[in-house]
């Protein structure tokens, strides 16, 4: 609008104002499409890109039949939405969007069949969870001991004041007073049902001890609660990887996680989580390779004419993580050279001249050497560190404020470079003395 008033300006003292008026209209209206296609055409061309749906039937592909899988956000949710409503794929898994079980209309939803999947076997009947009714349970009058989640579930729908606290202003409100539950085990339903392999029998604990971190419990909390306590294995419960960062985002349940592929499958064997990383769970490695490296489809993301933006190059962070986990699971079975295999697979889908380096590459780089892969490991080290390398010599020509804006960004690469250096020092011995000396000259003239 304001280059159409400029032309017109320059081209009305030089011609009659109906002339320029014709000129500038015609002119803008050829120049401007033909510009903005010219600079943002490739920037907006989605052409054989279908990450969007491929990594949907991944997530419902990681699950078993007659599944039923968390959800939490919209990345990880609409998606899978679209692929089972329009292309009819999986429609016998049922996805439980987490955010909106706070909501009874959509609690009503999940109690209906949908296509082939059956009903989520929630027990609250309707006036139990309608809105308004127990939105919101509060810890008070907390009591020894521990309670089945069964009898848990029981109290919680007894409507009585003796359930009730009074919150002031004559204001009564739903309470617990119980966060020790205990899910006790039907071993033979267990093995029935192929949650646990018979060869892995012996690993099924008698129960699950749940201890409830929270001093309140919100209507959807409740919901996984009595989806649990009511399920008695008959059912797969898997929850996204994207669900959250912390185990309170998967309710305190990692302990009892199992890795398939984009999701966690609760499972009662136990893999007590570290509480230094974010890697929740076992690795079922046979279920794993088969899904990552021969049933998942990529969306042509390794493609050098398919354009990601932003928010699709963000999938690889979610995808290298889970590879470089298979691949260290892997390692850890002794079968070096599968675990090479998933990460030359990994790094053909998920190249760096696509992608770039970032904390998920970690992953990748350390199964490289633990599977004597030195070639490769070397290679990753070598490019990564070229990356680290062109950045902070950018941050580092940044006059003082600037730099000081910027200081979280280049201290987050020279973590990266602290982590680089201390895998050559474990790794590979014979280049970390050059490496140290390179990070000590990258990280010249930044503080």
């Amino acid at each position: 609008g304001l280059g159409a008033l400029g032309l017109y300006d320059f081209l009305k003292d030089k011609l009659s104002a109906r002339i320029s008026a014709i000129g500038v209209t015609v002119v803008t209206l050829v120049a401007v499409p033909l510009r903005m296609a010219a600079e943002n055409w490739d920037d907006h061309d989605r052409s054989n890109r279908y990450t969007a749906r491929d990594i949907a039937k991944a997530y419902l592909d990681s699950c078993a039949p007659n599944a039923i899988l968390f959800t939490n956000g919209d990345n990880d949710t609409f998606p899978l939405w679209y692929v089972q409503e329009v292309e009819g794929y999986r429609t016998d898994v049922r996805i439980v969007n987490l955010s909106l079980l706070n909501t009874d209309w959509y609690i009503d939803q999940a109690r209906r069949k949908a296509y082939d999947g059956e009903p989520v076997p929630f027990s609250f009947e309707w006036n139990q969870y309608v809105q308004g009714t127990r939105d919101v349970l509060y810890y008070q009058n907390p009591v020894e001991g521990r309670w089945d989640v069964k009898d848990f579930i029981a109290i919680s729908k007894l409507d009585g004041d003796q359930y009730k606290f009074p919150a002031g202003g004559g204001k009564m409100l739903p309470m617990f007073q119980q966060k020790n539950l205990r899910i006790n085990i039907d071993k033979e339903a267990v093995l029935a049902n192929g949650v646990v392999a018979q060869a892995d029998s012996a690993r099924i604990v008698d129960y699950i001890d749940w201890d409830w971190k929270s001093n309140v419990i919100t209507k959807r909390d409740l919901m996984v609660i009595d989806l649990i306590a009511n399920n008695d294995w008959t059912r797969p419960i898997y929850f996204s990887i994207t669900v959250g960062n912390n185990p309170k985002s998967f309710f305190w349940l990692t302990d009892y996680f199992r890795l398939e592929g984009m999701a966690y499958r609760f499972v009662p064997v136990q893999t007590p989580t570290n509480a230094n990383t974010i890697e929740y769970g076992e690795v079922d490695t046979d279920r794993m390779y088969q899904n990552l490296v021969h049933e998942f489809s990529y969306g042509n993301m390794e493609l050098p004419d398919v354009y990601l933006d932003e928010t699709n190059r963000r999938l690889s962070y979610n995808l290298l993580n889970i590879f470089g986990r298979l691949s260290n699971a892997l390692l850890e079975e002794g079968k070096e050279d599968k675990a090479v295999e998933v990460l030359d697979f990994a790094m053909a889908k998920m190249p760096p001249s696509k992608f770039g380096y970032n904390y998920f590459n970690f992953g990748i780089i350390e199964a490289y050497y633990r599977a004597g892969a030195l070639e490769q490991a070397r290679k990753i080290t070598e490019d990564f560190a070229a990356q680290l390398d062109a950045e902070l010599e950018f941050f580092a020509s940044l006059k003082k404020d600037d730099k000081l804006r910027s200081s979280n960004e280049w201290k987050t690469d020279v973590q990266f470079y602290s982590m680089l250096g201390n895998m050559v020092q474990r790794f590979d011995r014979e280049k970390a003395p050059e490496f140290i000396q390179r990070i000590n000259e990258a990280t010249v003239g930044l503080n």
